[in-house]
């Protein structure tokens, strides 16, 4: 090779699409990349890991993804690549053949296997009871809160767990890990059935009512000597934990 041939291959090297060239481009132009996007660039906000301990779902059937990456890892997903209609479909039949066989689950957290199946098959997204129905059958743990109420299901023996935050106002699911229970019980009204957070009316006294209101930072009083009645506060719970 003669110097001029050194030459213009060095002036091709600029120009090169290699991996120095690609980092300066997107340097000088300030672009970046989220390392932590889980799919294509089309489904960037589909997917994405906010940070180690919490993967947040924009859109998309979010709980469906969020559950299949728990359970598989984001490595199998990535696998998937642009087939993930066929491979939604096979898992969802799954999950309903596994469903038909644990029947008596729905039974006990008061669930019909009718609005499962459909919610499975039919949705655009699945519902937060569905999502609870499949971590049973698969014996996960499930501990879900919004910013005003938290259930709390670990009945098997095992460290499994998922963690849901439900952002209500934005309606943004995020996984999280690690979390403190305590510290969130304190200002969250815990719940014993997740399709039903409160119960009738008539199952709490006016100071059980009371009690949830302080803890939800509901006002009690009326005015400076009446506090409103049980029923105005029971719909002011409802309003604030929707």
């Amino acid at each position: 090779m003669n110097k001029n041939d050194h030459d213009l291959f060095d002036i091709m090297k600029k120009y090169c699409l290699n991996k120095k060239n690609i980092s300066t481009i997107l340097k000088k132009h300030h672009i970046q990349f989220e390392k932590n996007i889980v799919g294509e660039i089309s489904e960037q906000n589909a997917c994405k890991k906010i940070n180690k301990n919490k993967r947040a779902i924009l859109k998309r059937d979010v709980l469906f993804w969020m559950y299949y990456i728990f359970q598989y890892g984001s490595g199998v997903y990535d696998m998937i690549g642009k087939n993930k209609y066929s491979a939604e479909m096979k898992e969802k039949t799954k999950i309903i053949q596994d469903i038909k066989l644990n029947k008596s689950i729905l039974k006990q957290y008061k669930l019909k296997y009718s609005d499962i199946e459909s919610d499975l098959l039919y949705s655009k997204k699945i519902s937060i009871h569905t999502l609870f129905i499949i971590l049973q059958i698969n014996q996960i743990n499930f501990i879900y809160y919004t910013d005003h109420i938290i259930y709390v299901n670990k009945t098997h023996e095992n460290l499994k767990t998922m963690y849901i935050y439900h952002n209500k106002k934005d309606d943004i699911y995020e996984e999280r890990e690690k979390i403190d229970i305590e510290t969130l019980m304190e200002n969250r009204l815990k719940i014993d059935i997740l399709a039903k957070p409160l119960r009738a009316i008539s199952h709490y006294k006016a100071g059980d009512i009371k009690d949830i209101c302080k803890k939800l930072n509901i006002e009690i009083m009326k005015n400076s000597t009446k506090s409103f009645t049980k029923k105005v506060l029971y719909e002011k719970i409802v309003q604030k934990i929707n």
